[in-house]
């Protein structure tokens, strides 16, 4: 395998494979990955008129175009986030065949830009990974309806509520069926 100093500021010796290095034209770069996202990085602060009057228009345009490619990129991002990959989510999905773990429904709530039914969402413990949208993956648990998600995030972060809600609603069903 052949190594080769970085052109970078970083100046490191390396594999010269994709694993360190991009393709530009069929051929590898010479300066790694970590190198040309500080260098990008740099480049967009310094330009920012760039982003506003041609990456944003072309990304909104090419959005609407191309709407499945975006969101197949968009899910891939967010099942990065929570340590995991497409596939675990698919193999996931049959595995729970395509219900919510706790209460056994598909998913009813619609996404309003795609006007299909929402993906579940992955559940994880958030006492290992605090947070909403994030993940190592290691604490990953299962997949649930956009309903279940929110009220076992209630149960996990305050103690004895579920009791306390329980106590309330039987507070009213005795008022209620004696006609008050």
């Amino acid at each position: 395998m052949t190594q080769i100093v970085c052109k970078g500021p970083c100046g490191r010796t390396l594999p010269h494979t994709e694993e360190y290095f991009y393709v530009l034209h069929g051929k590898l770069r010479v300066r790694c990955k970590q190198c040309h996202a500080i260098a990008v990085k740099k480049w967009q602060d310094a330009h920012p008129e760039h982003y506003e009057n041609y990456r944003k228009p072309w990304a909104l345009a090419d959005r609407e175009k191309n709407r499945e490619k975006w969101r197949a990129r968009q899910f891939n991002q967010d099942m990065r986030k929570m340590g995991k990959n497409a596939d675990w989510y698919e193999e996931q999905f049959k595995k729970q065949n395509g219900l919510c773990a706790i209460c056994g429904q598909a998913e009813t709530i619609i996404h309003y830009r795609t006007k299909q039914p929402k993906r579940l969402c992955v559940d994880h413990d958030h006492r290992c990974c605090p947070g909403i949208n994030s993940s190592c993956g290691k604490c990953v648990r299962a997949l649930l309806c956009s309903r279940c998600n929110p009220s076992l995030a209630i149960l996990e972060e305050k103690p004895g509520w579920a009791e306390k809600a329980l106590a309330y609603l039987k507070s009213y069903e005795t008022k209620t069926e004696a006609g008050v």
